[in-house]
C-alpha cells in the first residue's frame, strides 16, 4: 500500500482549533494523523488496491483552498513521503525564518573531498576511488559520443524550449547499456544541460547573424563588438517577444566570431593562410565568417568527470545516491551506486557508503531551516574526488525603513573598489489649496558617508609573483619535453609540471579569497548603512590591449564577474539588489555641478611656491646630481574647473554612479521612459540628474594583507645581501625560485561609527 502525509503549517499566532474539521475529498481514503508539535496538522492519505495516489500538487491545491475557508490566513503546504518529526520542525524553523526575514532563497555549493576507503553493500572495504575510475571510465566516452551526436542545429533550436528536469526530453538519447536506470536518468541530465547551454549560445550567434553586414563586419574584425552587440538587442526587441541574450553572452559569442575570422583568414600553417592551402589542395576556400553555429563551435567535450544527482528521487529514496543528516546535525551519511569493474553490466553495480564531516558553515545554516539538496559528484582539475554538497539557505535580511538609499562603488585598476552612501528619494505630492494633489520639488542628493576604498596592491604583486613563476616553470617543462629521448616524461618533469600545476591552483585560490573579501565588503557596508540598492558601472565591453603593459595586465587579473556573481547570492539572501548603470562620464563629470568633461589631473593640488615631487633620472644617484625625470603619472585627482570641487577619481566617480542610479529611477517612473535600458535610459535620465552634497576627500581605508612582507619563497641562493649584486641575485633565482609560502589573508576594514544610522 502506497501512502502519503500532507503537512500543515500555521502561522504564530494562529489560535489552535478545537477540533479538527473534517478533511477534504482527496480521492483515497485520509484521516489526520497524531502529530505532537504545535502549530502543524498532519494528514495522512494512502492509495487502496486499484487506486492511484493524487498528485503532490493537486493535494497542495486542495489543502490551500481548505485551509482559506478555515480562515487560518497564511500556511505553509508540504507532502511527505513518511512521517518524520525532525522534518517537520526543520520545514517549520525554515518557514519561520522566511516570514521573519527579508530575501530570497539561495542554493549554496559546498565541496566536501571523498575518502579514499569506504564500505560496500555487505559492509567489507572497498577503495572508493577504485569504484569511481571505473565510474568516470564508463561515463566519460559515452558524455562525449552523446555530446557529439547532439550537436546539431536542429537539437540547439529545440533546446531551448525543453521542459526542466531535461533528462525527461527523449530526444537525448539511450542510456549507456548496463547501467541502472537512476544512475542513466542523472547522466542525461548531466548531458541535458550541456546541450542547453550551447542552445543559450546559438540563439546569440543568431541574433548576431540577424544584423550582420559589412558594417558589422569591420567592426568585429576592429575588435569593436559592443556596437554589434546593441544594435542585435535592439533588433530582437523589435522583432521578438521574448528577452534578447544577455549582453555578456552576445559579447563573448562575437569575439569568438572575431577570433575565427581570424583563424580563417590571418592565420598562417606552415607559412600559408587557409585558403592558400585549400587552393593547392584544389578544394573550396573556406568562407571568411561562419555561416552557423556549427561552424563556429565545434562538439563540446567533457575532460573532467561531473554528474548530477538533481535528477534522482531525493535523498532517502536510495534510487542512485543517498545523503541524509545525522541525528546530531554535524555529518551526512551517504551512499553511491557505482560499479565494481570497468565495463560493468546490470549486475555489477553495488552501494558504497561513507560519512561526511560538514563545515561550520553548512552546520549553521541547516539549523536555521536550510534543506539538503542534491548533490554533484565530479572530478577536480587536481584528480581529487569531491561531492557538492549544496544547501537550500533562507534568507537573512533585515527590514530596513530607509527608502532611496544607496550604496555606490566604483571599480579601479590600482584602488580595487571605492564606496560611498548616497541617500536619495522620490518626489512627494502636495494637496494645494483647491484640494487637488502636486508633485512637490524632489528632495536633494545627500552624501551620507565618507568614502571608503580597498586596496589590493599587495595581493597584486602576490598574482603577478605566482603568474611569472608560472611562466618560467611552464618554459622548464616544454624544455624537458622537447629535449627527452623517449615516449615517458622524466622525473624532472612530472615533478616541474606538478609544481606548475600548483602555481595556478595557488593563484585561483587567491583570486577567490579576493572576490569573497571584496563582495563581503561592500555587503557589510550597504547592511549597516540601510541600504536597500548597491548600484556599479557596467564595464563589460572594458578590455586590454590597447592601454600600457601594467593596466593590461592589470585589467586581465581584475575578477570583476566573480565579485560580481558573488555579491548578487550574498545580497539576495538578505534583500538587497545590485543593479549596474552606464558608466560614460563618470570618472570626469562633476558631481556637485553635473558639469561634464572636466580633467584629471596627476596630483592633488599644491601652493603656489612648491613644485611637484620629483625622481631621480638615470645618473640621479650620483653625488651633486638631482636627476631630471618626472614621477610616474597617475592620473588619480579630480578636479572640476567651473565650481572648484576636487577629490579622489574614484571617490568621484562613485558619486556619480549613484546618482546616475537614483536619475535613472527618475526616469523610469515616466511612462516615456518605461522598459528603456543602457545607453537609452542614462539619454532620458540626463533631465533628472542633480548636484550631490561634497563633503571632501576622506583618508583611505587601506585593504591590505595580514602579511607585512612576502618571504623569498624557497630561496635556495639565500637573500639578497649575501649575493655581489642585484642582477646576479635575480640571475640565480631571486624571489621566484618557489612559489610555497603563507597564505595571504585579506581582512577589510569597516568603520561603523563612520556609516550613517539605520531607522
Amino acid at each position: 500500500m502506497r501512502e502519503r502525509y500532507a503537512v500543515i503549517l500555521r502561522a504564530r499566532g494562529t489560535a489552535d482549533p478545537a477540533e479538527a474539521s473534517p478533511p477534504p475529498d482527496l480521492g483515497v481514503p485520509a484521516a489526520w494523523a497524531a502529530f505532537e508539535v504545535q502549530r502543524a496538522l498532519v494528514l495522512h492519505y494512502a492509495a487502496g488496491e486499484g487506486q492511484k495516489l493524487p498528485q503532490a500538487a493537486k493535494v497542495r491545491a486542495m489543502l490551500s483552498t481548505w485551509a482559506k475557508a478555515q480562515g487560518w490566513g497564511p500556511v505553509r503546504l508540504a507532502v511527505l513521503p513518511r512521517l518524520d518529526p525532525a522534518e517537520i520542525l526543520r520545514l517549520l524553523r525554515a518557514w519561520d525564518a522566511r516570514r521573519g526575514a527579508v530575501g530570497e532563497t539561495v542554493t549554496m555549493a559546498y565541496p566536501l573531498a571523498l575518502p579514499e576507503m569506504t564500505g560496500d553493500t555487505d559492509g567489507s572495504p572497498v577503495s572508493l576511488t577504485e569504484r569511481l575510475e571505473y565510474l568516470s571510465g564508463a561515463l566519460l566516452p559515452w558524455y562525449n559520443d552523446r555530446l557529439q551526436e547532439l550537436h546539431r542545429a536542429a537539437v540547439l533550436a529545440e533546446a531551448p524550449n525543453w521542459a526542466k528536469p531535461v533528462w525527461k526530453h527523449g530526444g537525448l538519447g539511450e542510456v549507456l547499456a548496463g547501467m541502472p536506470s537512476r544512475v542513466g536518468r542523472c547522466a542525461l541530465e548531466t548531458v541535458g544541460r550541456v546541450v542547453a547551454s550551447q542552445a543559450a549560445r546559438r540563439e546569440a550567434f543568431a541574433a548576431l547573424r540577424a544584423v550582420w553586414g559589412p558594417e558589422v563586419e569591420r567592426l568585429l574584425a576592429a575588435g569593436e563588438p559592443y556596437p554589434v552587440v546593441v544594435q542585435a538587442r535592439e533588433a530582437w526587441a523589435e522583432n521578438y517577444a521574448g528577452n534578447p541574450p544577455a549582453t555578456g553572452l552576445l559579447l563573448g559569442v562575437a569575439e569568438q566570431m572575431a577570433a575565427d575570422n581570424r583563424r580563417r583568414t590571418g592565420m598562417r600553417y606552415c607559412g600559408s593562410t587557409w585558403a592558400e592551402w585549400a587552393a593547392f589542395c584544389e578544394e573550396p576556400a573556406p568562407a571568411p565568417w561562419a555561416g552557423t553555429y556549427t561552424d563556429l563551435q565545434g562538439a563540446p567535450t567533457m575532460s573532467r568527470f561531473l554528474l548530477t544527482y538533481a535528477a534522482d528521487d531525493g535523498g532517502r529514496a536510495r534510487q542512485a545516491a543517498r545523503y541524509v543528516l545525522t541525528p546530531d546535525g554535524q555529518a551526512v551519511e551517504c551512499a553511491l551506486l557505482l560499479p565494481a569493474r570497468p565495463n560493468p553490466g546490470r549486475e555489477d553495480w553495488s552501494w558504497c557508503s561513507f560519512r561526511l564531516t560538514l563545515p561550520e558553515i553548512v552546520r549553521a545554516e541547516l539549523a536555521r531551516g536550510g534543506r539538503l539538496q542534491a548533490p554533484d559528484l565530479r572530478r577536480t582539475r587536481a584528480e581529487q574526488w569531491v561531492l557538492d554538497v549544496k544547501v537550500e539557505a533562507v534568507p537573512r535580511g533585515e527590514r530596513r525603513g530607509v527608502p532611496g538609499r544607496v550604496l555606490a562603488f566604483d571599480w579601479g585598476l590600482r584602488k580595487l573598489l571605492s564606496a560611498v552612501v548616497l541617500q536619495g528619494g522620490e518626489p512627494a505630492t502636495v494637496l494645494g489649496g483647491d484640494g487637488a494633489e502636486t508633485a512637490a520639488e524632489p528632495p536633494a542628493w545627500e552624501q551620507l558617508s565618507r568614502p571608503f576604498f580597498l586596496r589590493a596592491g599587495g595581493i597584486y604583486d602576490k598574482l603577478r609573483e605566482l603568474r611569472v613563476h608560472a611562466g618560467f616553470l611552464r618554459a622548464k617543462v616544454d624544455w624537458l619535453r622537447h629535449a627527452r629521448h623517449r615516449a615517458h616524461p622524466s622525473e624532472e618533469e612530472r615533478s616541474a609540471q606538478a609544481e606548475w600545476d600548483a602555481v595556478w591552483r595557488r593563484y585561483e585560490h587567491l583570486q577567490e579569497q579576493l572576490a569573497h573579501e571584496a563582495s563581503n565588503f561592500l555587503l557589510k557596508m550597504a547592511v549597516e548603512s540601510g541600504c536597500s540598492v548597491i548600484a556599479g558601472e557596467w564595464l563589460g565591453s572594458l578590455k586590454s590591449g590597447t592601454k600600457s603593459k601594467d593596466l593590461n595586465w592589470r585589467i586581465n587579473s581584475q575578477i570583476r564577474s566573480k565579485i560580481l556573481a558573488k555579491l548578487r547570492y550574498k545580497a539576495r539572501r538578505v534583500g538587497i539588489r545590485v543593479t549596474e548603470v552606464w558608466p560614460r562620464g563618470t570618472s570626469h563629470r562633476c558631481p556637485r555641478c553635473g558639469a561634464d568633461g572636466q580633467q584629471i589631473e596627476d596630483h592633488p593640488p599644491c601652493p603656489l611656491e612648491k613644485k611637484p615631487r620629483r625622481k631621480p633620472g638615470a645618473h640621479g644617484w650620483a653625488p651633486g646630481h638631482a636627476g631630471t625625470k618626472h614621477r610616474p603619472r597617475r592620473c588619480s585627482w579630480f578636479h572640476c574647473g567651473q565650481c572648484g570641487a576636487n577629490g579622489d577619481r574614484d571617490y568621484m566617480a562613485a558619486l556619480n554612479i549613484g546618482a546616475e542610479y537614483l536619475a535613472e529611477q527618475a526616469a523610469r517612473h515616466q511612462a516615456e521612459h518605461a522598459g528603456k535600458r543602457g545607453r537609452k535610459l542614462a539619454k532620458a535620465a540626463k533631465t533628472h540628474r542633480q548636484g550631490v552634497s561634497y563633503t571632501g576627500a576622506s583618508v583611505a581605508r587601506p585593504f591590505t594583507s595580514r602579511n607585512t612582507w612576502f618571504p623569498i619563497l624557497s630561496g635556495r641562493h639565500g637573500p639578497r645581501r649575501e649575493q655581489h649584486g642585484y642582477r646576479q641575485w635575480m640571475r640565480r633565482g631571486g624571489g621566484l625560485c618557489g612559489w610555497r609560502g603563507r597564505y595571504v589573508r585579506v581582512v577589510p576594514t569597516v568603520c561603523p561609527w563612520r556609516l550613517p544610522v539605520v531607522a
